[in-house]
């Protein structure tokens, strides 16, 4: 049953990296079932969580915090500190789709905290880069680049090109803003070198 779930989960996760929101949410749907029937926490927790972000995807930001919240309370259930963050990180990014900037930055902020000093630096770079980018969207600038900086240390120090891209893309987005458009395109090459 626990391999059935598992491989149900990682269908839904290429259906949702497909954009067949319909398919992945029929798979992740039926990998709950399972991971109820085996009383599994972990596996709830992950479930609602990917339902929760084809709902974000979708734009039903109602649903979509309904199921963040569902798999808040098992990670609280669980003590999963990763876990929790990665919840808060999915409620800043719902308020940043609101244009909601200041609910966005305190929840990236305490998706920051709560992973920073933790071994999974893959993870916490999503909350930092979060924190870099909601600062961009509200000019404050100087915050941004601090964070900006330490996301494309660990970027370099993990070797993720996946968040290298997104570190110049942020380096693009901030030339942008100020007006220098020249490091704004050589930080958009970068980007999609990247990428």
């Amino acid at each position: 049953q626990k391999n059935r779930v598992m491989a149900l989960n990682g269908i839904g996760n290429i259906a949702l990296s497909l954009n067949d929101f319909n398919e992945a949410e029929s798979k992740f749907r039926e990998a709950l079932k399972g991971e109820v029937a085996i009383e599994s926490d972990l596996g709830q927790d992950i479930n609602y969580a990917n339902i929760g972000a084809i709902f974000q995807r979708r734009k039903q930001y109602d649903s979509a915090f309904h199921y963040f919240d569902l798999s808040m309370i098992k990670n609280k259930l669980i003590n999963s500190n990763l876990g929790i963050g990665l919840c808060h990180t999915h409620f800043g990014e719902i308020y940043e789709d609101q244009n909601e900037y200041f609910k966005a930055e305190k929840e990236f902020r305490t998706a920051y905290s709560i992973m920073d000093g933790m071994d999974d630096k893959w993870h916490w770079l999503e909350a930092c880069l979060a924190v870099s980018r909601i600062n961009i969207r509200m000019d404050h600038f100087d915050e941004a680049l601090k964070y900006l900086v330490r996301a494309r240390n660990t970027a370099e120090e993990i070797k993720s090109p996946e968040h290298l891209s997104e570190v110049y893309a942020l380096y693009e987005m901030y030339y942008s803003r100020i007006g220098k458009y020249k490091d704004a395109l050589e930080n958009n090459k970068l980007s999609v070198m990247y990428q």
